[in-house]
């Protein structure tokens, strides 16, 4: 045996006690004990005499995890440390980069503003369009947009029987607000609702609703022009003597534009 083959740390050593026993049961008969013993200290001497010519062979073996010594080309014992290694980088690196994507922003935001002391609110269980009114030029000759969809229509794409939903409308006083859905923007605070910049065009549908002929949409991209939006809000009261008031605020819109924009539109005190 070599001397490289001994630094290869405890699997060499059981190379080197195979041989050993192995001598000693093919040398050492019954009646030659003495001369047995005699070969088994000289081999050993030996055997320490090149481990620590070797100079700290069995390192390797000791070594903590992580210790950055160079392996050797081939060397099993150090394979397990660096699997470990890779794992530990892969692991860390994927959950590093699963992030949430941010969300998309709409091509318009309209952020409204309350700048009055009492609540602004909205009605919006028939959705946003009987809040929003957009035109472009001026009265009489101004030529409306449909900004948001119209309460219980649908797209002409759908079916037949699809295309003219029923909805049906509550009758009873608990019933009727138990329906109301608000959006209440109080004092000093704002809300955003955004536009994706198509316009619902509507038709005459091809099915019918309980007999009678509806109406059905269908969406393009708005035409570029600068348009006048007309957002309308409530203001409650709760007093006697003082009644519910609509009010309305005119801003102006330009699109398409280069970048998302946000419009403000702002509520005084009535």
């Amino acid at each position: 045996m070599t001397v490289a083959s001994v630094s290869r740390g405890v699997a060499t050593r059981e190379t080197w006690h195979r041989p050993l026993r192995g001598w000693r049961l093919a040398s050492a008969g019954p009646g030659d004990k003495n001369g047995a013993m005699r070969r088994v200290g000289m081999f050993s001497m030996m055997v320490v005499g090149i481990l620590i010519g070797c100079g700290g062979s069995q390192a390797p073996a000791q070594s903590a995890p992580g210790d950055t010594h160079a392996p050797s080309e081939g060397d099993d014992l150090d394979a397990e440390p660096g699997i470990g290694e890779g794992e530990g980088e892969g692991e860390g690196e994927g959950e590093g980069e699963v992030t949430a994507p941010p969300a998309p922003e709409a091509p318009v935001t309209f952020r409204v503003v309350n700048r009055a002391k009492e609540d602004l609110v909205f009605s919006i269980e028939k959705g946003w369009q009987t809040s929003f009114i957009a035109f472009s030029g001026k009265p009489p000759k101004a030529k409306p947009i449909v900004m948001f969809p119209k309460h219980c229509t649908a797209s002409c794409d759908l079916a037949a029987e699809e295309v003219c939903p029923v909805c049906e409308a509550p009758e009873k006083v608990n019933d009727v607000k138990a329906a109301e859905q608000r959006q209440v923007v109080a004092s000093g605070a704002s809300f955003d609702v955004p536009w994706d910049g198509k316009v619902f065009v509507y038709e005459k549908a091809k099915g019918a609703r309980r007999g009678q002929r509806c109406e059905c949409y269908r969406t393009e991209d708005v035409t570029p022009e600068t348009y006048t939006v007309r957002v309308c809000g409530l203001r409650l009261t709760k007093s006697a003597d003082k009644s519910t008031k609509l009010q309305c605020v005119d801003t102006t819109m330009t699109v398409p534009a280069d970048e998302p924009q946000v419009i403000t539109v702002e509520f005084p005190a009535p």
